[in-house]
């Protein structure tokens, strides 16, 4: 399935489902990313662990508002109800 970067109703931070009901911990961030070029040099703005630009897709990353990201971000995944459900599984 080809990602569509206009389906973004999970697109945000949530926090993590506890595993009893009404518990809830930590907190991702759902985000769609592309190797879109930089316009400040033209080069790839945002690069994979491989050290290669991403491929276009929805990711998530564990992450609390305001900052840094806690690890690599994962995916890409087609929707962003993907990557949010593949957060809810971590």
């Amino acid at each position: 399935m080809t990602p569509d970067k206009n389906e973004s109703s999970m697109a945000g931070y949530h926090q993590f489902a506890g595993y009893e009901e009404g518990q809830a911990f930590g907190s991702c961030e759902v985000f769609w990313d592309d190797a879109a070029v930089n316009e400040h040099d033209g080069q790839p703005r945002n690069f994979g662990p491989d050290g290669e630009p991403v491929e276009p897709g929805w990711y998530w990353w564990a992450c609390f508002p305001g900052c840094m990201p806690d690890g690599d971000p994962e995916g890409p995944f087609a929707t962003s109800t993907e990557a949010f459900d593949a957060a809810q599984d971590f």
